[in-house]
Order: C-alpha cells, then sequence, then structure tokens
C-alpha cells in the first residue's frame, strides 16, 4: 500500500474514533450535567419544574440530535479507513475491527432513527413516565454498548499500527 493512502486511512480512522469518543464524553460528561446545574441553581428557573425539563430537552435533545448525525459520519470514516487497511492488517485484527464497527453502525442508527424518534414522540405527548425509560435506554446503549467497542476498536488500531511497524 502507498504511504500516502496508508496515512490517509489511519487518520480517517482516528478522526471517525476521536469525534465519536469525544462527542460521548462531551455530552454526557459535561452537556447534561452542566446544563442541568446551571438550570438548578439560576434564579430565573426556580419556581417552575416544567420550563426547567424543557429546556434541558432543548440542550440536550438538540445535542443529541446533532450527535446521532455525527456518529453515522464518523461509522462511515471507519468503515472507510479498514477497507484501505484490510490487505496490511493482520486478519484477526481487521475482522474483530470490522465486526465492532458494523456493532457500533447498526447502534447507532437504532438510537438515531428508532429510539430518538420514539423518546420525540413520548415527550410531545407527555408521557414522562415513557421518555425516562427511552432516555435510560438511549443512554445505557451509549454508554454500556458503544462506549466499550469504541475503547476496543481503539485498542485493535493500536495492534495493526504495532504490527504494521514490527
Amino acid at each position: 500500500m502507498p504511504f500516502v493512502r496508508f496515512v490517509f486511512a489511519r487518520w480517517l480512522f482516528s478522526v471517525g474514533l476521536a469525534l465519536w469518543l469525544g462527542g460521548l464524553l462531551a455530552i454526557g460528561a459535561i452537556v447534561a450535567p452542566v446544563t442541568a446545574h446551571f438550570l438548578q441553581s439560576h434564579p430565573a428557573f426556580g419556581g417552575d419544574p416544567g420550563q426547567k425539563a424543557g429546556l434541558l430537552t432543548a440542550v440536550v435533545g438538540g445535542s443529541l440530535r446533532v450527535f446521532n448525525f455525527v456518529c453515522y459520519v464518523c461509522a462511515a470514516l471507519l468503515l472507510a479507513s479498514q477497507a484501505l487497511l484490510w490487505r496490511t492488517t493482520p486478519r484477526r485484527t481487521a475482522l474483530w475491527s470490522l465486526v465492532i464497527t458494523l456493532a457500533l453502525t447498526v447502534s447507532a442508527l437504532a438510537l438515531g432513527f428508532i429510539l430518538f424518534p420514539m423518546m420525540d414522540a413520548a415527550q410531545a405527548a407527555g408521557r414522562m413516565n415513557a421518555f425516562d425509560i427511552l432516555h435510560k435506554r438511549y443512554e445505557a446503549v451509549s454508554t454500556d454498548f458503544q462506549f466499550p467497542l469504541l475503547l476496543l476498536l481503539a485498542l485493535l488500531a493500536a495492534m495493526r499500527d504495532f504490527s504494521a511497524r514490527h
């Protein structure tokens, strides 16, 4: 494989992985908690829990709506990079990377096209119990499924790059 193509493929992989991991961390560890804290502590929102919930949903929900699209782009970048690196990656590493990336892709599509619209519909209908259940599922898929798989994918990439050098 020409060196430029190899570097480009690794760059695609790194960008896709960094955006996906970074987005999960940014929304889960920064956007949601900071927004919730701000709405709890700011005196302008002291008396109206409905207004607080609406603003929290607007900020975090809007962030997730954009992040869903980012995940689709990241999945495409990861798949494209793996296709470019397929012949130079040890077979077992390449297969596991592909399986993990396909699982991540399916989960991103399920979150964005099935679960997120269900959350929107439940909230619009005022069924907050249903919304809370769906939101917990969304969080579980993101944190308990996608996050560990992304870390494993990073480990496999490190193994791939190490074997390419030796």
